[in-house]
C-alpha cells in the first residue's frame, strides 16, 4: 500500500492482475488484495534465465537490468544475485480469467526494463487505455528521445502527465 500506484483503486473496487518478482511481495498482495490475480513472475520481452539484484529482504529494489544492478553496485550498495527465469507479459495474461480483454490501466515499475515489459505485450489483445510508467528521465527532451516515448508513441499513445517519476500515457481507442 506504501508505494502503490494502484491500492486506492482497488479500494474503490478496481480489479486486476498484480505481477512482482518477489513470493513475499505476492504473498503481502493475496492478504491486501485478495479480489486481484496476483502472480510471481519476472516479466520481460522474451523467456529466458536472467540475473535478478536484490539490495535486500523485502526491498523495493529488484531488478533484473543488468545496468541498473552495476549502478547499485558502484555506489557501494550490496545486491544479493541468483537466477530466475522471465515470462512475457503476454504469456501471463493468457493465464488469467483476463485473457484477451482490453485494459483499462496497466502500470509498470519495474526497475529499468520498463520498454521490454511493453515489448512483451500483445496490443492488439491487451491494449491499455493509460499506461503508468515509471521512468528516471529528468527533461521533455531526454523523453522526446527514448525509446520507451518512440514505443509508445508508436503504438498510438500520448504522453498526459507526469509526476515524479511516472509517465502517464493515453491511448485514444473507444471503451
Amino acid at each position: 500500500t506504501k508505494y502503490s500506484n494502484t491500492f486506492k483503486l482497488y479500494r474503490r473496487g478496481w480489479r486486476g492482475v498484480n505481477i512482482d518478482l518477489d513470493e513475499i511481495k505476492i504473498a503481502a498482495f493475496n492478504l491486501r488484495r485478495p479480489g486481484d490475480t496476483n502472480i510471481a513472475a519476472a516479466v520481460s520481452d522474451k523467456e529466458e534465465t536472467v540475473t535478478l539484484g536484490s539490495t535486500g529482504f523485502y526491498t523495493v529494489t529488484q531488478t533484473i537490468d543488468a545496468g541498473t544492478i552495476e549502478k547499485l553496485r558502484q555506489r557501494g550498495v550490496p545486491v544479493e544475485l541468483k537466477q530466475i527465469r522471465t515470462r512475457t507479459l503476454t504469456g501471463i495474461l493468457d493465464e488469467t480469467k483476463y485473457r484477451g480483454r482490453k485494459m483499462t490501466m496497466l502500470n509498470i515499475d519495474v526497475e529499468g526494463i520498463e520498454l521490454k515489459v511493453l515489448q512483451s505485450l500483445d496490443f492488439e489483445r491487451y491494449q491499455p487505455k493509460v499506461i503508468i510508467v515509471e521512468a528516471h528521465i529528468r527533461s521533455l527532451e531526454e523523453l522526446a528521445a527514448s525509446e520507451l516515448y518512440d514505443f509508445l508513441k508508436k503504438h498510438g499513445y500520448t504522453l498526459f502527465n507526469w509526476t515524479g517519476p511516472s509517465l502517464l500515457f493515453l491511448h485514444p481507442r473507444e471503451q
